[in-house]
């Protein structure tokens, strides 16, 4: 998997940027991506808590998680 080869929060930021365009640093939680989804109510963690995730450094966790490969 392309993100366990990666160290640094700051490694994972820069290809989830590289593959989608999108910056998650940006997010500030206001939690309109997790309101909106329809699959919220089946996940383990919410979307908004994902990006959380990543954004303090820890992506093994949210890999971890069954959200991810629900969308």
């Amino acid at each position: 998997m392309i993100f366990s080869r990666l160290k640094t929060e700051n490694d994972v930021i820069a290809v989830i940027k590289e593959i989608s365009g999108v910056d998650v640093r940006a997010c500030y939680q206001c939690g309109k991506c997790t309101a909106g989804c329809p699959l919220a109510s089946t996940m383990d963690l919410m979307p908004n808590q994902i990006l959380r995730l990543i954004q303090v450094g820890e992506h093994e966790q949210a890999l971890r998680s069954h959200t991810i490969w629900q969308c």
